[in-house]
């Protein structure tokens, strides 16, 4: 499937509803993550938030054109180096 434009968070495989605001989404992403200070000085891990991941234009990861995008229906996600892993493995853990 190609990439739609705009690439809409709703339609992305990172993008996950916020426990108790479903019309919230967050990133998990973890190229987006890694530039999120919020999510950093959190740590647990809840994602960034999608609206503010589009709307830091052309300097975000992600942004508006959707760089990051992965239709939900792919069977493997992108790691931060942007190489494909299985689903289910967590590509920033070193066994």
């Amino acid at each position: 499937m190609s990439k739609p434009y705009p690439a809409l968070c709703k339609d992305c495989r990172h993008a996950v509803p916020e426990v108790g605001n479903e019309w919230n989404l967050r990133c998990h992403h973890p190229t987006v993550n890694a530039r999120d200070s919020w999510t950093l000085a959190c740590g647990k891990g809840n994602g960034s938030a999608c609206h503010a991941e589009r709307e830091k234009g052309f300097f975000s990861a992600c942004g508006m054109s959707g760089r990051l995008w992965v239709a939900k229906g792919h069977n493997a996600v992108l790691s931060g180096a942007g190489d494909f892993c299985p689903v289910g493995v967590d590509p920033l853990v070193i066994e």
